[in-house]
């Protein structure tokens, strides 16, 4: 604690510490900026959105489908919404996936572009997630869950 300004040896005591506090808040703003400026990016290994209208997505969208249905006619992807990657050793693509079932019979037919949607036909959104490693020729549904 200061008694006196007059001594000099107290102002010169007093600087320096000064200056360490200055610099303590100076780094204390400076890591709060940084903080904020982050905020709304993606994160190293976080799903980052991705347009659903994309050619990549539309087809792992198609072999999700491939992979879930069982149905005894062929379905259609309605709809793709959330769509999301995230790389890792490869990509996670994470989507919803709405799909209805189409008139052809599964066997009858591997076009599905050419079948129309059965009218009043049961519509199914799932969440699915498929992994792709394009390099190894992988790509795999690892999660999936319908409504």
């Amino acid at each position: 604690m200061l008694k006196s300004l007059t001594n000099p040896t107290k102002i010169s005591l007093a600087k320096p510490e000064r200056y360490k506090m200055y610099q303590q808040l100076l780094l204390s703003v400076l890591i709060v900026v940084l903080g904020i400026s982050h905020l709304g990016s993606s994160q190293p290994g976080a799903y980052s959105p991705i347009s659903a209208d994309d050619s990549e997505v539309k087809e792992i969208a198609e072999f999700a489908l491939n992979e879930i249905d069982d149905s005894e006619h062929l379905s259609k992807i309605i709809r793709i919404d959330n769509a999301q990657s995230q790389t890792v050793a490869g990509k996670n693509y994470k989507m919803d996936i709405t799909y209805g079932p189409t008139v052809c019979k599964r066997g009858s037919t591997t076009d599905r572009s050419s079948c129309a949607l059965q009218q009043n036909g049961p519509m199914r959104t799932c969440e699915v997630v498929v992994f792709n490693q394009p390099w190894t020729k992988t790509r795999k549904l690892t999660e999936f869950g319908c409504q």
